[in-house]
């Protein structure tokens, strides 16, 4: 879970007061990035709630799947470029490409 890596992080930060300057750095980075990933994860959970209350209307909106594809495509570019220049066959990268887009769009 996101809050065992910030509590291993605040007690390495404890337990070595003696650290180096870029090592303390590094680690308050990694606390700052999990703490905003924890405070995403405890939002999202109480906009589940509310929507499984009735509390909140959820209202329906059309989406542009083509806009969605795109986007979700280009954030996997690097992997992609990376996997078109291997000796991974076409069929593999194109099965892989259709569980990303799968993943995503049960997100939605």
């Amino acid at each position: 879970m996101v809050y065992d890596n910030i509590l291993g992080y605040i007690e390495m930060l404890h337990l070595y007061p003696v650290m180096h300057a870029e090592e303390r750095e590094r680690l308050l980075g990694k606390v700052y990035i999990k703490t905003q990933e924890t405070l995403v994860l405890i939002h999202d959970f109480f906009d589940l709630a509310k929507l499984e209350s009735g509390d909140q209307n959820m209202p329906m909106t059309r989406i542009l799947m083509n806009e969605r594809c795109g986007t979700t495509i280009l954030a996997y570019y690097d992997i992609l470029m990376e996997l078109v220049t291997s000796s991974i066959s076409r069929s593999r990268i194109i099965r892989f490409m259709a569980s990303v887009m799968m993943r995503r769009c049960t997100a939605c």
